[in-house]
């Protein structure tokens, strides 16, 4: 299983050695940018607008960066395996497709300890670089991150063991893809729609005038409704997913690792 896991390290050395020179790229620009709101052209431009720099460049370097680091940090090669025929030479080694799946998610789940520290250290950094006190809710934001990134990283790498083909495979992730972001658009849509029904008794599909007198009864703005919906029910449901976003997690991690063994058993060693 070390072999295997330092076989993915090694079919992925370019991929990891870009994204850390664009990661470090960015946190040089992100340190620039506090040095001008100090010294330079920024703090020329007045003091709430080289705060506000200030501001975005601490949030990109804390929590851009991470998203940076961690994307380029999971690895599944099994495509580039099917390419050069290494699935063939797989059937020579006295390992399980168990193994070879479990070496991916083991290799993976390192990288997602070795650079949870690396971006604590970065946003400790970024705090003493920017002058920013220490928020210890940070220190959980930047693994969930991570966490999400890993879930994700995996669901892509079920499709690549259950679909040989490279161009079919990117394919459906990108039709997965489409359909999540249109099903949460509508999703998000209807449940608005269904909130403001609640609230002002009226349909969805009633006239804008008629919804807009409505309002005008209740004494609601769109602003003050939109922050209702906020505060009732996007609030309770996102502590819902907070709450229990490790169990959501493994339990998906679970079933991922369970397809990945089946669909590569199913795919053999034909390449």
């Amino acid at each position: 299983m070390k072999g295997l896991m330092l076989k993915e390290l090694y079919l992925t050395r370019k991929y990891r050695i870009i994204g850390a020179v664009v990661w470090f790229m960015m946190i040089v620009f992100c340190v620039l940018i506090r040095l001008s709101a100090l010294h330079g052209n920024i703090a020329l431009l007045g003091e709430q607008i080289a705060e506000n720099a200030c501001g975005i460049a601490y949030y990109i370097m804390v929590f851009g960066g991470a998203l940076i680091l961690y994307s380029v940090q999971f690895t599944n090669c099994v495509i580039s395996d099917e390419k050069s025929g290494f699935r063939i030479y797989e059937h020579t080694l006295p390992v399980s497709e168990k193994k070879i799946v479990g070496a991916v998610y083991l290799l993976n789940l390192a990288a997602l300890g070795a650079v949870t520290v690396v971006n604590w250290l970065m946003y400790l950094t970024a705090n003493a670089v920017f002058d920013r006190s220490l928020k210890a809710e940070y220190l959980l934001y930047i693994p969930a991150i991570g966490c999400g990134i890993y879930v994700a990283a995996h669901m892509i790498a079920a499709v690549n063991y259950n679909i040989r083909s490279g161009k079919k495979a990117s394919t459906v992730k990108s039709a997965l893809g489409m359909a999540v972001y249109f099903g949460a658009v509508f999703g998000f849509t209807s449940w608005m729609d269904s909130y403001t029904e609640k609230i002002t008794g009226l349909s969805a599909f009633a006239e804008e005038a008629e919804k807009d007198a409505r309002m005008e009864e209740l004494g609601l703005s769109y602003d003050r409704l939109m922050t209702g919906f906020f505060k009732d029910e996007l609030l309770p449901a996102a502590r819902f997913i907070g709450k229990n976003s490790w169990w959501i997690a493994l339990a998906v991690i679970a079933v991922c690792y369970f397809v990945s063994v089946r669909g590569l058993k199913r795919r053999g060693g034909k390449c």
